[in-house]
């Protein structure tokens, strides 16, 4: 890459992922992205450099896709292939056939996890441990008043942390699956015009877009007028993506470069347009990452590392301080119950 000695240095950051390139103010924003895709495509990478300036994600074309390359095809091909017509649709007689051969075009919500787990969850962390030590410590000293005060405190935050996250959860459930199961999409069946459950759609069916359509299936592009889609939930591309029938895409195309594809769960920024639904419901590429998310531990924020970080460095120099006081206190011939007491009321109190 500092083949010219135009690049000063990099820097990796492991928190958020990402490569920072230092590099002489003469080169425009242009040249660097062209260098960078150079040496990524040495590399057998695929780059996605669009002339906004950012480099989209390179995604792979492996185990999200269904091996078709609907996107490289014509549209008379993608039509030969489904058995449908691009301008009439599919008969309600094979739509029904096909819906009740691929199911219904929904993707099945991931397990919720238990209640019992969702509160447990809530007294892991080290400071609730130290308060729960806390009141063992005040039950063997005597003080059991302040041992039901600590553990009334200790419940009353894990109740709260639990009510709050699941409340968040519903929210969240309801908006993925009741609304996908409600929505009506407008279709085009046997040359009329219609709109049916988007549960209903089906491969072959001939799918009409608007301005603020949210995508409820993959589709390819078959016209389009003006069409931009906001593709940001699915590439991370938060600039509006053009969509044009015409373009002319090769099947090895990261996902994020597929001009002639519709994909569920994105959204329709402006324009309009028709396509041919090619996946739904689990074979959708957006359900396909979902599958594979599922099976992969998520990496933790940043922030939640660094509170904990400061989390435990507070507990620890409030324990450092606790024995500070109780080993001065025991020097100067302190009993050992008083000096054992102030201790855990110095920790619950920090």
């Amino acid at each position: 890459l500092d083949a010219e000695g135009s690049f000063r240095r990099a820097e990796v950051r492991p928190f958020s992922g990402s490569i920072v390139l230092h590099h002489d103010p003469g080169l425009s924003a242009t040249t660097v992205l062209a260098r960078v895709s150079d040496v990524l495509r040495s590399a057998g990478v695929a780059s996605g450099a669009r002339q906004s300036g950012r480099m989209s994600p390179p995604v792979s074309t492996g185990p999200t896709d269904d091996g078709q390359a609907w996107h490289a095809r014509t549209v008379q091909q993608v039509a030969t292939e489904l058995a449908s017509d691009p301008s009439r649709g599919l008969s309600p007689a094979a739509a029904r056939e096909r819906l009740i051969a691929d199911g219904p075009n929904v993707v099945p919500q991931a397990a919720r996890r238990s209640r019992l787990a969702g509160l447990s969850e809530q007294f892991k962390s080290l400071p609730v441990m130290l308060l729960a030590g806390s009141a063992a410590v005040s039950v063997a000293t005597g003080g059991v008043a302040d041992a039901v005060a600590t553990l009334v405190v200790i419940a009353a935050n894990g109740v709260l942390g639990y009510v709050t996250e699941g409340q968040a959860e519903s929210v969240i459930e309801a908006l993925t699956s009741d609304d996908a199961r409600r929505m009506q999409v407008r279709v085009i069946r046997d040359g009329k015009e219609m709109e049916v459950p988007a549960a209903e759609l089906v491969r072959g069916d001939l799918y009409l877009l608007g301005s603020g359509t949210q995508v409820a299936a993959d589709a390819r592009l078959i016209r389009a007028e003006r069409l931009m889609l906001d593709e940001s939930a699915l590439t991370g591309e938060t600039l509006a993506v053009e969509k044009r029938a015409d373009a002319e895409v090769s099947s090895g195309s990261p996902l994020g470069e597929r001009p002639t594809m519709l994909h569920a769960g994105t959204t329709v920024s402006e324009g309009h347009g028709a396509a041919m639904v090619v996946a739904t419901g689990t074979q959708t590429v957006s359900a396909r990452i979902a599958a594979l998310s599922r099976g992969a531990e998520r990496p933790r924020a940043p922030v939640e590392v660094e509170l904990d970080r400061l989390g435990g460095r507070l507990a620890y120099a409030s324990l450092a301080t606790c024995g500070l006081l109780f080993g001065i206190g025991w020097m100067r011939g302190y009993a050992l119950n008083i000096l054992l007491r102030d201790a855990v009321a110095l920790a619950v109190a920090a």
